[in-house]
């Protein structure tokens, strides 16, 4: 079944680029890094999986870097075949050793090498565009990770620069915050506001960072906002809100229940399995203004 137009705009060319004598041609810090924060490993592996069962233009670069894994992936020599298909990995030709296609997905869509000085490299682009001149290239690098590493080893500073390398892409020295310039998205996030034992510390650091982000694009996902306190989703909400959001509530906060049939209209689009109208989620919203500050890939 196709889920997506196999035809794809011409890639736009990239903005402007940052020169000097001492330094490669950078795309400029603007353009922010995505961060996916999920509560355990297993649901990371899960989230990259489904990267690659459904057509998007992350898949469409993954296939293009890792022919030969997309060959297994989508069970068909030729992966173009079934490019805008929903890819059944466990299916016939297709069974693959899933936890070495997920390490894979994640190594090619980190875009390792291809940032120097906190800047992409804007030879990156070109060449993919030299290379492959039908497709998009994602905007930005993007990574899933733990909620306890986000909060971790993914948000300490040596001398004042990230100490893992992906986290000092957009990156603000003069924040300090490694989450600053950045779209980050939070799956089940009510684990922020609840005691996760060891990792209590970690948590503590994630609020506070995300609180205090600057310039960011923060979603948080939950169906259970309020466990314990009523209290719990006004501190949420204060978190995705951010330090520096406007008074009033309005605008960043939204829910999505499951909807009987057929007495509610039709909100999705077709083709799109009825087994994905089975969910439920409590979502807030990005905090504002977004200022056309950041270009979307998806």
């Amino acid at each position: 079944m196709n889920y997506a137009s196999p035809h794809l705009p011409r890639p736009r060319r990239p903005p402007p680029l940052v020169s000097s004598s001492a330094t490669p041609l950078l795309l400029p810090h603007s353009i922010p890094l995505e961060v996916a924060i999920f509560p355990t490993s297993v649901v990371c592996r899960s989230f990259y999986m489904e990267l690659l069962r459904w057509p998007s233009r992350y898949r469409y670069y993954f296939c293009l870097m890792q022919p030969h894994a997309a060959a297994a992936a989508s069970g068909t020599p030729d992966w173009r075949q079934r490019r805008a298909c929903l890819w059944d990995l466990h299916a016939g030709e297709s069974v693959v050793n899933l936890q070495e296609l997920a390490l894979s997905i994640r190594n090619v869509l980190e875009m390792k090498g291809m940032a120097r000085g906190g800047a992409m490299l804007r030879q990156a682009w070109e060449r993919f565009s030299d290379e492959h001149p039908t497709e998009t290239m994602p905007a930005a690098p993007l990574l899933a990770m733990r909620v306890t590493s986000a909060g971790g080893r993914f948000s300490r500073l040596i001398d004042g620069v990230p100490q893992v390398g992906f986290m000092k892409v957009g990156y603000a020295t003069e924040s300090c915050n490694v989450y600053s310039n950045k779209i980050v998205v939070v799956d089940e996030a009510h684990n922020l506001v609840r005691s996760r034992g060891q990792y209590a510390g970690h948590l503590a650091n994630l609020r506070e960072l995300l609180t205090e982000a600057d310039d960011s694009i923060v979603v948080g996902f939950t169906a259970t906002p309020m466990q314990n306190s009523p209290r719990e989703g006004r501190h949420l909400l204060d978190i995705i809100k951010g330090s520096h959001a406007p008074a009033g509530d309005e605008g960043f906060l939204a829910s999505f229940g499951c909807r009987p049939r057929p007495s509610y209209p039709r909100s999705l689009p077709e083709g799109v399995p009825e087994a994905a109208h089975k969910w439920y989620a409590f979502a807030f919203i990005p905090r504002a203004p977004l200022e056309n500050k950041f270009s979307f890939h998806s």
